[in-house]
Formats: structure tokens, C-alpha cells, sequence
């Protein structure tokens, strides 16, 4: 099974490599990483992380939504998971997603924390709090850094 890696982003370089080096440190690394480069600028990366991540192009402020489907629909993976240029993974994160798909997930939404003072805090848990009415009501804790998808369900 191959998990593709999609980060959208806007003119965020320097998030952008962080957001990329907490995917590079995965116990379970990706078997690709896509950057969507959505914004009115050029990607630039450093040369250590440069020749491991795919940059694709689209047309600037289409939006994060048509980034992360442009991302989807040029990855490779059977499934995909999505991270935002402002936001990272525990270094676990695709080590436990992976679990997830080999006990017959087809769609994960994973744990949101936040990062305070040096310390991890919990944000939005959706555990237990995903309904239909929460979900067109508010928001239970589903971002795109916490959401993995089969490409064949997406």
C-alpha cells in the first residue's frame, strides 16, 4: 500500500519546510510528497529536502480546496494524506494511519493538538463528535492536516 502526501500551499515558504521536514521524519515515511504550489510566488526549499518532494504548479488563489484536489489527483498512492504548509505531524502519525488502513480504514481522521509554550495541548478531538449536524453546524476537529483518504473514495 502507498500513502502519497499532498501539501497545499501559499507563499508560505518557510512554514512550508517545516510542515515537509516533519513529514521527512516519519517513522513510516510516504512513498511521495506533493507540494501544490497554489500561490503567486516560486517553492523554494532547501537542497536537502528539494530532491524528495514533488512541486506541482497551479493557477495562484484557486484556493486550498482545488489545491488538495489538484494534489490528489496527480498522486500515485492508493491512498492520501493531506498536511497543510502551516501545520505538523508527530513523528508517528503515518506509522498509526497505516494501522488504521491494514485494520480496513478507507477514511482516517486522526487527533488535532495545538502547540503552547513548549508544550502539546489538545485542540479539537473529533472522536465521538462527528455527526451530521456537527458537521454542517461546526467544526468537531477535521482540518486537512488530519485527514487521510483512499484515493478510490476521494
Amino acid at each position: 500500500m502507498k500513502i502519497s502526501c499532498v501539501i497545499p500551499t501559499c507563499n508560505r515558504n518557510d512554514l512550508l519546510t517545516e510542515a515537509i521536514r516533519s513529514v521527512l521524519q516519519q517513522t513510516r515515511k510516504p512513498d511521495e510528497i506533493i507540494v501544490v504550489n497554489n500561490g503567486s510566488g516560486d517553492v523554494a526549499l532547501p537542497a536537502d529536502i528539494n530532491s524528495q518532494v514533488t512541486v506541482l504548479t497551479m493557477m495562484p488563489f484557486a484556493g486550498v480546496a482545488q489545491a488538495r484536489n489538484f494534489g490528489a489527483t496527480n498522486a500515485s498512492g492508493d491512498f492520501v494524506a493531506f498536511l497543510d504548509d502551516d501545520d505538523l505531524w508527530s513523528k508517528n502519525y503515518l506509522e498509526n494511519i497505516e494501522t488504521a488502513i491494514n485494520r480496513g480504514a478507507q477514511i482516517i481522521i486522526s487527533r488535532l493538538d495545538k502547540y503552547v509554550d513548549g508544550q502539546i495541548l489538545a485542540f479539537k478531538q473529533a472522536h465521538g463528535k462527528i455527526t451530521l449536524d456537527r458537521l454542517l453546524v461546526y467544526n468537531p476537529g477535521i482540518t486537512g492536516s488530519n485527514t487521510v483518504i483512499a484515493r478510490a473514495v476521494f
